[in-house]
């Protein structure tokens, strides 16, 4: 993520709206060594059911990490968004169904 570009939660931090605040928080959190971002929840308001709300969503540095990244056969970390070609067939777990590789050609 571009740290600069979520500078524009300045602004949300104000909202009369709970759940962008409660958004913005966890947003901000995220980037806890850049100072502009400390100054901004030092200076959000949340009463305490809010805050409450928003600490749930955001996990705690000693708190596993059950999501493992993926990668491609390269090496590569796969993020959301990407495309892949499959090169075998693939039984997906839990899915109850195998992934079948296409032939473009």
């Amino acid at each position: 993520m571009d740290v600069n570009h979520w500078r524009c939660l300045n602004e949300s931090i104000w909202s009369e709206f709970d759940s962008v605040k409660v958004m913005s928080y966890g947003l901000l959190s995220r980037f806890n060594g850049e100072a502009w971002a400390t100054d901004l929840l030092d200076q959000l308001y949340l009463d305490d059911s809010t805050l409450e709300w928003a600490k749930a969503g955001v996990p705690q540095e000693n708190e596993p990490n059950d999501i493992k990244p993926t990668f491609d056969s390269n090496g590569v970390k796969l993020v959301d968004g990407d495309s892949v070609t499959l090169i075998k067939d693939l039984d997906v777990k839990g899915g109850g169904f195998t992934a079948i590789k296409r032939y473009i050609g």
